[in-house]
């Protein structure tokens, strides 16, 4: 647990399990995640030492119906370097299934498309959104 029990590296396991279909991490493997050697996070290091993956704190949320303390994390990755972490981005995970406007696997970031999915978000995500969206020349700045 010692290993894993950081918010970047809890990250790191979030983006290889939901974007890449990797089984989750949840610690019952045989050993532990050597994260400066074992792919896909020795690449994710890599990126984000080198600043083509930035990652933002904005809070910590503790909601009513929740029961657990949510972070709330905004990551900015560099078109190439997305593009070379993601090359195997599944379309579907165990969570579903990700589909913008007409058919389209991308979500632009526009406040339009911060506004479609307020009645699908928590107000949490739905507020961490509307921050980004503020924020975006200074998050976008690289």
């Amino acid at each position: 647990m010692r290993n894993d029990f950081s918010l970047w590296r809890n990250i790191m396991r979030e983006f290889s399990e939901e974007f890449l279909g990797n089984p989750e991490h949840d610690g019952s493997a045989s050993r532990p995640i050597n994260y400066a050697q074992d792919e896909p996070f020795r690449s994710f290091e890599q990126a984000r030492a080198e600043g083509g993956l930035r990652l933002w704190h904005y809070g910590l949320v503790m909601e009513p119906l929740e029961l657990g303390a949510i972070q709330l994390t905004v990551a900015v990755i560099d078109d190439e370097v997305f593009d070379r972490l993601f090359a195997t981005l599944v379309e579907t995970n165990d969570e579903g299934r990700v589909i913008g406007r007409g058919g389209r696997t991308d979500m632009p970031f526009t406040d339009e498309a911060i506004d479609r999915l307020d009645p699908r978000l928590s107000a949490s995500a739905l507020t961490l959104l509307h921050l980004a969206w503020r924020d975006r020349e200074l998050l976008l700045r690289g």
